[in-house]
């Protein structure tokens, strides 16, 4: 269960990169916070 967590984590972060990200303004900061790599 641990590993469907950081997968759908990573799934997450690959789609708020090619979706959200190119849609926010330059003038907004957006931080994407990704889950630590220790876990």
């Amino acid at each position: 269960m641990h590993r469907d967590i950081l997968v759908e984590a990573h799934r997450a972060i690959l789609a708020i990169r090619r979706y959200i990200e190119p849609k926010v303004p330059p003038t907004v900061k957006l931080h994407v916070l990704e889950p630590c790599r220790f876990s």
